[in-house]
């Protein structure tokens, strides 16, 4: 506890007016430890309420009970979880001054930013308000941190500081320190407005600030010159409390008397006792804050019993007439069904996308295009990460609702964009619209739009035969994935690639890199999104980069270099791990958020290509049939990692990662026995591989047959096969 203080934005000598949330404490009651993951997601969701700020250590943390390195622990926690821009306020109360001065010392070390001080009350008859002077006397010159009083008479042996000593407390620091008073406000649990009048009118509120102790006389204190109120409420409806101070603060006066009306009536079960109050947290702002298990955890420590059931009904029952003022989607659950929404529609995008860009782009520019689109998904990711990270600040609903809006951006110019986007030549052929597709191809695949270039002109009439040899053979159904041999080895292979493409460890650092950085010592949210946000620039510049090289590289040595480089980095990444659990060292942590760019930097070498290379290996008549079910193989995968990733991390922590060493030591041995290269060949003759020659010679013929009677004399003359057409593209 003697370590620096962590790094911190400079606050203002006075505490903000606002709602402050005196946080609660979750156990692991099993061992009887605080449960510090649950405290970092908690302390999380609060600060993106729109809290003035947390206050660590009051009344209903419990903190009586807390050992002082669990104290120091639970406010460096907090800090870590808010970032350095948020006020922490940290309870040091105890029934000495050598004790409440060690705790200051600690809470600065800590990260906070301000301290609350009780008055020392354990001989309360003794405690006159002369001791109580010379206690805040000495707090006030020897604090490391500006002094918020805390008058609470419930808890003090029934000490209660009144007007009169609180106002010579202030102004004998004020004389102490030449006219900067070290005690800057107090809270006021002693439900008396008079006291709040009182001191407002004695002190203005750049110099003191007055809090009302409870959120049901929240407006009375506003009307009275109150800045705000620390309310043990505000853990159960954060947004709520916010909006009652928000509301009156604007004027809106009848808005905010009927809200807090209700929020009154809400709040009357948690008055209970500490027990109430954090059932009622339980079923409500831990689930928001994404918290497992929180009735468990959030059951008073040892010796304190639990809430009776009679009171669990009350709080249910009764919180229920609150929450129908909660906005819609400050509840997780309908944002998730927005979510689900949204991926309905870019199921659609991606995978229609691919196939036309497959098809519309000229012979020799189609690998790149196509992974290249592929690629494009880092674009998003790298946008998306900066702008969570950029909007981390923001103390409000908008720190999420904006990378929420921003989303709809892209979503309008592809609204635009679509009808000025041509049809695919071949779903045209196939539709008996030659001319239309004759034109699409002279205009994308000649220098000056020419139709009757030689290229066009054999591209159009190859197109033509594979479509009219896929309808003559009918190989439209779902079955004819799986008919012939060929089918089956493009079907085995696309089924490999999409598996491959989320199960080659990507999905445990993709969705809960958090968790991994939690493992490895680093809780800050900054920090996280930080590396993640570095991790995405890598990947959208890797990505691009290397799709400009399909061709010249080829798809097997792309496939092969990017699985075995993957397998060799995340056993290096486990071993760190394995370490790390050993042993914590940052310098290990360090090696290990190393690794995982490196992994990124092998693995975007295949991401892009799996898009391409599936769109070339299936036939005209299976292609969009192949590509959907390349992306059930991806979801599928996906859907594995949702559930399954989660529940054995939580359990193997890194050995889980020693299962995916495995698997991918398994994709080198698929990928190098099965991958088929491509580069280099025309969409139509692609079918060798997988069918033989026979096949591609027989659309050859039949091009070639459809030149020759062709009306121009040059191509008459001259000719050119679709082998010849090869050669060109190679150039």
């Amino acid at each position: 506890m003697g370590a620096s203080a962590p790094q911190t934005t400079p606050k203002s000598h006075v505490p903000a007016a606002g709602v402050w949330c005196p946080a609660i404490t979750f156990f692991n009651h099993a061992d009887d430890t605080i449960d510090f993951d649950a405290q970092t997601k908690y302390f999380t969701y609060l600060a993106k309420t729109g809290l003035a700020g947390l206050v660590i250590l009051g009344t209903n943390s419990e903190a009586f009970l807390l050992t002082r390195e669990e104290r120091y622990q639970l406010i460096s926690t907090a800090r870590a979880a808010v970032g350095p821009d948020f006020s922490l306020m940290a309870g040091v109360g105890s029934h000495s001054t050598k004790q409440s001065l060690e705790f200051a010392h600690d809470a600065a070390n800590a990260g906070a930013d301000y301290v609350l001080v009780l008055p020392p009350a354990y001989f309360g008859k003794a405690t006159s308000m002369n001791v109580v002077k010379r206690f805040f006397s000495t707090m006030a010159a020897e604090s490391p941190l500006p002094i918020v009083l805390y008058n609470f008479p419930g808890v003090t042996n029934g000490v209660d500081l009144d007007s009169e000593t609180m106002t010579a407390i202030v102004k004998e620091s004020a004389e102490q320190t030449g006219g900067k008073s070290n005690v800057v406000g107090v809270k006021l649990t002693c439900a008396s407005v008079g006291k709040i009048s009182r001191l407002a009118g004695t002190f203005s509120p750049s110099e003191f600030a007055i809090y009302g102790g409870q959120s049901d006389f929240l407006i009375g204190g506003l009307a009275s010159g109150s800045a705000g109120c620390i309310a043990a409420f505000a853990n159960v409806f954060p947004k709520v409390t916010v909006k009652i101070f928000k509301l009156y603060r604007e004027g809106r006066f009848e808005e905010a008397t009927k809200l807090q009306q209700k929020a009154a009536l809400a709040e009357s079960p948690c008055k209970s006792g500490i027990a109430s109050t954090k059932y009622a947290v339980a079923m409500y702002s831990a689930r928001l804050a994404n918290i497992d298990n929180a009735e468990e955890k959030l059951a008073p420590r040892h010796p304190y019993e639990p809430v009776p059931k009679p009171a669990m009904e009350t709080v249910k029952k009764v919180r229920q007439n609150l929450h129908s003022k909660v906005p819609p989607c400050q509840d997780s659950n309908r944002f998730i069904a927005s979510r689900l929404l949204i991926g309905f529609g870019d199921c659609i995008v991606l995978g229609s996308a691919p196939l036309l860009i497959t098809e519309l782009a000229p012979p020799q520019d189609r690998a790149v295009l196509v992974t290249l689109s592929g690629a494009s998904y880092h674009s998003g990711a790298f946008i998306a990460s900066w702008v969570t990270y950029a909007t981390l600040k923001i103390p409000s609903d908008w720190s999420w609702r904006l990378p929420s809006l921003l989303q709809c951006t892209f979503s309008i110019i592809i609204s635009i964009a679509i009808f000025f986007t041509p049809e695919s030549p071949r779903w045209l052929i196939s539709k008996d619209r030659s001319e239309e597709a004759l034109d699409i191809i002279a205009k994308y695949h000649s220098v000056n739009g020419d139709r009757d270039d030689k290229l066009v002109q054999l591209e159009y009439n190859e197109i033509v035969a594979a479509i009219k040899m896929d309808q003559e053979a009918n190989r439209t159904g779902w079955l004819d994935l799986v008919k012939t041999p060929g089918n089956r080895k493009r079907m085995g292979i696309i089924t490999a690639i999409g598996l491959f493409s989320q199960w080659s460890g990507n999905g445990i650092i993709s969705y809960y890199l958090s968790t991994i950085m939690k493992d490895i010592g680093i809780t800050s949210a900054k920090t996280q999104l930080g590396i993640n946000g570095g991790m995405k620039s890598t990947s959208l510049v890797t990505n691009m980069s290397i799709s400009f090289f399909a061709d010249k590289m080829g798809r097997r040595p792309m496939y092969l270099i990017s699985t075995i480089g993957t397998f060799f980095v995340f056993n290096i990444a486990t071993i760190l791990a394995a370490r790390y659990a050993a042993t914590p060292h940052s310098s290990i942590g360090a090696a290990f958020v190393a690794m995982l760019f490196v992994y990124g930097f092998f693995y975007d070498f295949k991401n892009g290509l799996m898009a391409t290379y599936t769109t070339e290996i299936m036939p005209y008549g299976l292609r969009a049939k192949g590509f959907t079910w390349l992306n059930f193989c991806v979801t599928l995968s996906l859907f594995f990692n949702q559930y399954i990733n989660a529940i054995a991390l939580k359990a193997l922590k890194w050995k889980y990662y020693i299962c995916y060493c495995v698997f991918l030591a398994f994709e080198v041995l698929v990928i190098y026995l099965f991958l088929v290269e491509t580069r280099y060949t025309p969409l139509e003759e692609i079918a060798k591989y997988f069918d033989g020659e026979e096949r591609t010679l027989d659309v050859a013929a039949v091009a070639n047959e459809q030149v020759k009677h062709d009306a121009d004399g040059e191509i008459k003359e001259k000719g050119l096969t679709v082998q010849q057409v090869e050669i060109v593209e190679k150039v």
